[in-house]
Protein backbone atom coordinates (compact mmCIF):
# COMPACT_ATOMS: atom_id res chain seq x y z
CA UNK A 1 0.00 0.00 0.00
CA UNK A 2 3.10 2.49 0.99
CA UNK A 3 4.50 2.15 -2.43
CA UNK A 4 1.38 3.38 -4.36
CA UNK A 5 1.05 6.10 -2.07
CA UNK A 6 4.20 7.20 -2.78
CA UNK A 7 4.10 6.68 -6.29
CA UNK A 8 0.55 8.13 -6.66
CA UNK A 9 1.66 11.33 -4.54
CA UNK A 10 5.36 11.61 -6.44
CA UNK A 11 3.82 11.35 -9.81
CA UNK A 12 0.86 13.99 -8.39
CA UNK A 13 3.75 16.33 -7.72
CA UNK A 14 6.01 15.65 -10.65
CA UNK A 15 8.24 13.40 -9.33
CA UNK A 16 8.30 9.62 -9.17
CA UNK A 17 11.17 7.78 -6.57
CA UNK A 18 13.66 6.18 -8.45
CA UNK A 19 14.41 2.39 -7.43
CA UNK A 20 15.88 -0.45 -8.70
CA UNK A 21 12.89 -1.65 -9.71
CA UNK A 22 11.53 1.06 -12.02
CA UNK A 23 15.29 1.32 -13.82
CA UNK A 24 14.96 -2.72 -15.09
CA UNK A 25 15.24 -2.66 -18.67
CA UNK A 26 16.46 1.20 -19.34
CA UNK A 27 19.25 2.51 -20.61
CA UNK A 28 20.92 2.25 -17.53
CA UNK A 29 22.29 -1.13 -17.86
CA UNK A 30 22.93 -0.41 -21.84
CA UNK A 31 26.66 0.19 -21.33
CA UNK A 32 27.85 -1.62 -18.39
CA UNK A 33 30.42 -4.23 -19.59
CA UNK A 34 33.56 -3.11 -17.25
CA UNK A 35 33.92 -4.24 -13.98
CA UNK A 36 36.23 -2.51 -10.87
CA UNK A 37 37.20 -4.22 -7.40
CA UNK A 38 38.14 -2.05 -4.82
CA UNK A 39 39.74 -2.82 -1.60
CA UNK A 40 37.70 -1.54 1.74
CA UNK A 41 37.44 -2.71 5.34
CA UNK A 42 34.79 -4.16 6.94
CA UNK A 43 33.56 -1.26 8.50
CA UNK A 44 33.32 0.98 5.19
CA UNK A 45 31.82 -2.12 3.30
CA UNK A 46 29.46 -2.27 5.78
CA UNK A 47 28.49 1.68 5.79
CA UNK A 48 28.43 1.68 1.97
CA UNK A 49 25.87 -0.79 1.88
CA UNK A 50 23.72 0.81 4.71
CA UNK A 51 23.72 4.07 2.31
CA UNK A 52 23.01 1.94 -0.56
CA UNK A 53 20.37 0.55 1.41
CA UNK A 54 18.29 3.59 2.42
CA UNK A 55 18.64 4.96 -1.14
CA UNK A 56 16.77 1.24 -1.76
CA UNK A 57 20.08 1.09 -4.41
CA UNK A 58 21.85 -1.95 -5.10
CA UNK A 59 26.04 -0.86 -3.95
CA UNK A 60 27.13 -0.82 -7.92
CA UNK A 61 24.01 1.69 -8.65
CA UNK A 62 25.15 3.68 -5.83
CA UNK A 63 29.01 3.90 -6.27
CA UNK A 64 27.81 4.33 -9.96
CA UNK A 65 25.79 7.67 -8.46
CA UNK A 66 28.22 8.85 -6.74
CA UNK A 67 30.99 8.60 -9.34
CA UNK A 68 29.34 10.34 -11.76
CA UNK A 69 28.85 13.67 -8.75
CA UNK A 70 25.14 12.55 -8.08
CA UNK A 71 24.91 12.19 -4.29
CA UNK A 72 22.01 9.47 -3.91
CA UNK A 73 18.72 10.42 -1.12
CA UNK A 74 17.39 8.53 1.19
CA UNK A 75 13.68 7.66 0.39
CA UNK A 76 10.99 8.41 2.53
CA UNK A 77 9.72 5.83 4.65
CA UNK A 78 5.92 4.90 3.84
CA UNK A 79 4.78 7.26 7.01
CA UNK A 80 5.52 10.61 5.12
CA UNK A 81 3.62 9.77 1.99
CA UNK A 82 0.69 8.58 4.43
CA UNK A 83 1.12 12.30 6.21
CA UNK A 84 1.46 13.42 2.95
CA UNK A 85 -1.70 12.50 2.09
CA UNK A 86 -3.13 13.23 5.48
CA UNK A 87 -2.22 17.07 4.69
CA UNK A 88 -3.69 16.77 1.45
CA UNK A 89 -6.82 15.99 2.28
CA UNK A 90 -7.07 18.37 5.31
CA UNK A 91 -6.60 21.08 2.45
CA UNK A 92 -9.01 20.07 0.70
CA UNK A 93 -11.33 20.19 3.71
CA UNK A 94 -9.83 23.88 4.46
CA UNK A 95 -10.82 24.70 0.86
CA UNK A 96 -14.54 22.98 1.09
CA UNK A 97 -14.72 25.16 3.92
CA UNK A 98 -13.51 28.77 2.12
CA UNK A 99 -10.65 28.98 4.84
CA UNK A 100 -8.22 29.93 2.28
CA UNK A 101 -5.37 31.03 4.61
CA UNK A 102 -5.27 27.49 6.58
CA UNK A 103 -4.93 26.12 3.27
CA UNK A 104 -2.46 28.10 1.54
CA UNK A 105 -0.54 27.52 5.33
CA UNK A 106 -0.88 23.94 5.11
CA UNK A 107 0.03 23.81 1.70
CA UNK A 108 3.16 25.75 2.36
CA UNK A 109 3.78 22.98 5.10
CA UNK A 110 3.25 20.30 2.18
CA UNK A 111 5.64 22.28 0.11
CA UNK A 112 8.51 22.66 2.18
CA UNK A 113 8.28 18.77 3.27
CA UNK A 114 8.22 17.95 -0.61
CA UNK A 115 11.39 20.04 -1.11
CA UNK A 116 13.55 18.98 1.78
CA UNK A 117 12.52 15.34 1.52
CA UNK A 118 12.50 14.82 -2.14
CA UNK A 119 14.11 17.40 -3.91
CA UNK A 120 16.69 18.77 -2.06
CA UNK A 121 19.82 18.39 -4.19
CA UNK A 122 17.58 20.51 -6.82
CA UNK A 123 16.97 23.41 -4.62
CA UNK A 124 13.36 22.13 -4.78
CA UNK A 125 11.16 21.92 -7.11
CA UNK A 126 10.34 25.48 -7.52
CA UNK A 127 14.22 26.51 -6.70
CA UNK A 128 13.18 28.14 -3.90
CA UNK A 129 16.00 26.24 -1.81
Amino acid sequence: MGATIATALCAERGAAPVTPNNLKGTIYMRNRTFGINIRVSEKEKKRIENYAKKCRLSVSEYLRQLANGHTPNEIPSDNFYLISRDLEMMISDYRNRDDDMMAKMLRGCVDELYDIYIYPKRGGKNGDN
